[in-house]
């Protein structure tokens, strides 16, 4: 067996063992959801400035001073924060992680270290059962693609790179998963989408050891088959002469 190939079912050993571990936490309080989720957004209303300025502290005051709004009602305040780099949260901000939707062209979401936390904390049980379903998963790479950038939004974000998915995991799950991953996460610094989609085509293609692929969206999913189609000559060729 490879090094790489130690290195990797050595950090899916880790990796299980600590996605086993916030499993059996979240186990635990499978039966107490409500009383674990108000909790949850206590800690958050507690940090929030926002939240403060309305003297909001549990669920049902957070209902009525904060009724569903689209992305629209707060794009002046977010703008307003990110170019004055006021305080959101004491909770510290990370990044204002762009996304987009059909209701608007650009959304930037306020990133804390809370919220991360809680990211941290879902993905765990997730993995977790994902290594009991499919025990392959652990002896070979992955490829996850959650914050995908199409080439206008890295035209608004040309200073900064925000397309680094690892990043929503804790510090040693983000070591490890340089380990685990099919695709090195700087094929994200290509010079436009289209670069970075041909790179992360040639990665998989080459991987002769992909036991997962998991996209948040199906368009880039749709849009990877269809270049590898469009492209497989140019992949071979790249193949070829590893360059």
């Amino acid at each position: 067996m490879k090094s790489n190939e130690w290195l990797t079912l050595g950090s899916h050993l880790i990796l299980k063992k600590w996605c086993d571990a916030s499993d059996r936490n979240f186990q635990k309080q499978f039966n107490a959801l409500e009383a674990t989720q108000r909790q949850i957004l206590h800690s958050i209303l507690q940090t929030s400035t926002f939240a403060k300025d309305k003297k909001v502290q549990n669920y049902e005051q957070f209902v009525k001073s904060f009724p569903a709004t689209r992305y629209g009602a707060w794009r002046e305040d977010i703008q307003r924060y990110r170019e004055q780099k006021l305080s959101l949260s004491s909770s510290k901000l990370v990044r204002f992680q762009p996304t987009s939707g059909s209701s608007e062209q650009i959304k930037f979401i306020p990133y804390t270290k809370l919220f991360l936390d809680e990211l941290d904390h879902a993905i765990a049980p997730w993995m977790a059962s994902l290594y009991r379903k499919c025990p392959e998963l652990s002896s070979g790479t992955h490829y996850w693609s959650v914050s995908w950038l199409p080439e206008s939004q890295r035209e608004v974000l040309k200073d900064k790179n925000l397309n680094d998915d690892s990043a929503l995991l804790g510090v040693g799950k983000r070591i490890l998963s340089k380990f685990t991953q099919a695709v090195p996460s700087n094929v994200a610094f290509a010079a436009n989408a289209d670069d970075a989609l041909f790179a992360t085509i040639c990665y998989l293609v080459a991987n002769r050891n992909l036991a997962m692929i998991s996209v948040w969206s199906p368009t880039f999913a749709l849009q990877l088959l269809e270049r590898l189609e469009l492209l497989q000559q140019d992949v071979i060729e790249v193949l070829q002469s590893g360059s």
